[in-house]
């Protein structure tokens, strides 16, 4: 954590000065030693992805030729109208998988959200 110099430093007492103990010396290393690192991590990212994906794929399958997937019963749940605690399925279960799950925009389900509330 950097602290300015000459101001106090609250977290213990208010007699403590914030002091400069070692001046920076201008050197700057490589930017390629932190670049391998960087590109690892994401490699690493891609491949957790690419494992979470083929999960999903044989857990739930896609359906159609556009490739998304598709959850039967959330289907079924977006045709009928929900009287008890539609708040709470909109929030944690139709919300999510039309963002998530069927690639719609943030406002589309925003919208779809506020038709069922009507309902």
């Amino acid at each position: 954590m950097i602290r300015i110099p000459g101001s106090y430093n609250s977290k213990y007492s208010k007699d403590n000065l914030v002091k400069i103990f070692q001046k920076w010396d201008g050197y700057r290393p490589p930017i390629s030693l932190l670049l391998g690192t960087f590109h690892a991590y994401i490699m690493d990212q891609k491949i957790k992805e690419m494992k979470l994906q083929k999960r999903l794929e044989k857990r739930y399958g896609s359906s159609g030729t556009s490739g998304t997937n598709k959850i039967n019963w959330i289907e079924i749940l977006l045709q009928i109208a929900i009287d008890d605690y539609r708040k709470n399925a909109i929030a944690l279960i139709l919300a999510p998988y039309l963002i998530n799950i069927k690639k719609t925009s943030y406002q589309e389900s925003f919208d779809y959200k506020r038709l069922v509330n009507q309902m």
